[in-house]
């Protein structure tokens, strides 16, 4: 009788596991992103319907909402001390459109662009054809956006495309490449675009290799794009995981934590050497490049296709390096500033020489700064710092002293119950007498 009940009490253990684990496996819970090697905190909070089932393995673009809105969260602008005052570049998950917001939060200007709308695509080197599925997620919204004073945008659909677009919104020319996270120009006047192609690709060096990277396995090697900014076509394309083999800096290949997106490299920036004299590792032509999951800041040689270059530091999942006008270099720190609660948030600025932190933001009271994924960081011009905290749809102007003086919160919402906060994205401050274009959104 006792090993009757024994055996019926395994089965039913069994039973329970194996049914849990296929609700898993379809909802995202534990463990299910350890199985896929998703970050902790990749997974959203707010129940978005269209969030892709663990085992589509390709589908590395960020969701349109991680976390649900709190029922009387403030929404819009508000000033509350000396902000530059500018025009804000908004970049949001709610709807494929972008737009120009002045400091009370009225749309000034917008661009719009469905992505099925869009019939003059050009090919990438090796783009899938049957990438994105029809309705993926990634394709209702944009993930990047780059202003020309003439109101010419530079939009990314995040892991689906890059297209240009004038102030009408009428498409110049579309690329359609994996095209991720961001876009800078170098000092030939080329765009300089981050790709990624899932492909079956083995280290060179095997014997360098982390566990975590399975031989003969798909994996998401990752380049540089360069094109022509008028056409959109594509001149040069460079391996950033070939650049590492070639350097001494290779052995950071034996850091890799997960077997697929092996560097998730999220920022680029051109170098323009002017710091070279106190810090030499900032020499002119190389390009800034932040590989997120071996939390490793790199200087790459795109030119010679090596890293000259790399630190990691006080950071864990960082965005958006930046190097400011005094040589130091400011870091949205997504997941390094420990409290009792976890890892959370902070923006540092520091000396790379002494990885010295010379000034951070880490929230205040009123504001329990958070974002796991995404963000960005901006210096203005008053020395104050614009910071992007993309899962709240918060974005925040701080002075020195980490007071804010000016904020904005989406209105917007999306998800199944419309409950959700759509990812915001990037908020840049644009100077209003920079532009020589007509707006097309009517004062209130």
């Amino acid at each position: 009788m006792r090993h009757a009940l024994t055996i019926t009490i395994v089965l039913a253990l069994v039973a329970g596991g194996i049914a849990y684990g296929v609700v898993a496996g379809e909802r995202g819970w534990f463990p299910a992103a350890l199985l896929t090697g998703d970050t902790p905190g990749d997974a959203p909070t707010g129940g978005q319907s269209t969030k892709p089932k663990p085992r589509d393995l390709r589908g590395l673009a960020y969701l349109q909402g991680y976390e649900k809105a709190t029922d009387g969260a403030k929404t819009g602008a508000v000033t509350s001390g000396k902000p530059h005052v500018g025009l804000n570049l908004v970049v949001s998950a709610h709807a494929p459109e972008i737009f120009l917001m002045d400091m009370d939060g009225r749309a000034v200007h917008k661009w719009w662009k469905p992505y099925d709308a869009i019939d003059n695509w050009h090919w990438g080197e090796k783009f899938d054809p049957a990438w994105p599925p029809k309705g993926h997620w990634a394709t209702g919204y944009f993930r990047r956006a780059y202003l020309d004073e003439n109101g010419d945008i530079l939009a990314m659909y995040g892991d689906c495309g890059l297209i240009k677009m004038d102030a009408k919104s009428n498409v110049i020319w579309a690329y359609k490449e994996r095209c991720h996270h961001e876009i800078t120009y170098d000092d030939k006047g080329r765009l300089a675009v981050m790709t990624r192609d899932f492909k079956e690709r083995d280290i060179q060096m095997p014997f360098l290799a982390s566990p975590a990277v399975e031989k003969g396995k798909p994996l998401y090697e990752e380049f540089i794009d360069f094109l022509d900014p008028k056409t959109g076509k594509l001149l040069e394309r460079v391996s950033l995981l070939e650049c590492v083999e070639n350097s001494i800096y290779a052995t950071m290949l034996h850091h890799i934590r997960r077997p697929k997106d092996i560097f998730h490299a999220n920022s680029i920036e051109w170098v323009d050497g002017q710091h070279a004299d106190e810090f030499p590792m900032f020499e002119r032509g190389l390009f800034l490049i932040s590989l997120r999951d071996i939390d490793t800041i790199a200087l790459f040689d795109l030119e010679n296709r090596t890293v000259r270059w790399a630190q990691t530091g006080p950071w864990h999942v960082q965005h958006e390096p930046t190097i400011l006008a005094d040589g130091r270099m400011m870091v949205f720190d997504n997941r390094g500033r420990v409290t009792d609660r976890g890892l959370r948030s902070r923006v540092i600025e520091m000396d790379v020489r002494t990885q010295k932190i010379l000034w951070a933001y880490e929230g205040t009271p009123e504001h329990d700064f958070h974002s796991g994924v995404c963000g960005a960081a901006y210096r203005l011009p008053n020395d104050n710092t614009l910071i992007v905290s993309s899962t709240e749809g918060k974005v925040v102007e701080v002075n020195r002293d980490g007071q804010i003086v000016w904020e904005w919160n989406s209105p917007y919402r999306t998800g199944e119950k419309n409950d959700v906060i759509p990812t915001l994205h990037d908020v840049r401050r644009i100077d209003p007498e920079s532009l020589d274009f007509a707006f097309n959104q009517k004062a209130e």
